[in-house]
């Protein structure tokens, strides 16, 4: 797998999403970064080291802004990551888009649909939105 400096965990602005297997996962990075995102905000990866680096829990290092987030969100953001650490310890690869603009969020969806990736979803600023919808 290639190296690369994303959190695995996604940011406030992230789009993340799961495929079949590492050859989909480095195409779909491929197209991605063919689209213009930056390669260094992408991190892709299975298995129960990847889903543990999903599932951690970052609450701590922003301690007001994280509750205030997990409130309002109603713990949907972890039980996303949750799942999407389940299908990495299935053997899917993990997809996570980091630093992702709004306005890019759905062309990002687009792209990963091509490549058959699945629960695509979009963390705003105090939103979790299912993208996978109609794609």
């Amino acid at each position: 797998m290639t190296c690369m400096t994303a959190d695995a965990r996604p940011n406030d602005h992230a789009v993340i999403a799961h495929v079949g297997d590492a050859a989909t996962a480095e195409a779909a990075v491929a197209d991605l970064a063919e689209s213009g995102v930056d390669r260094d905000a992408i991190a892709h990866g299975t298995g129960e080291s990847f889903a543990a680096r999903l599932e951690a829990g970052d609450e701590d290092s922003h301690p007001a802004g994280r509750l205030v987030k997990f409130l309002l969100s109603l713990g949907q953001e972890r039980e996303e990551l949750m799942r999407l650490g389940e299908e990495a310890r299935s053997g899917r690869h993990a997809i996570v888009v980091n630093d992702v603009e709004e306005s890019h969020r759905d062309s990002i969806a687009d792209v990963l649909a091509r490549h058959d990736a699945r629960d695509i979803v979009w963390f705003g600023d105090w939103q979790t939105e299912d993208l996978s919808i109609q794609r």
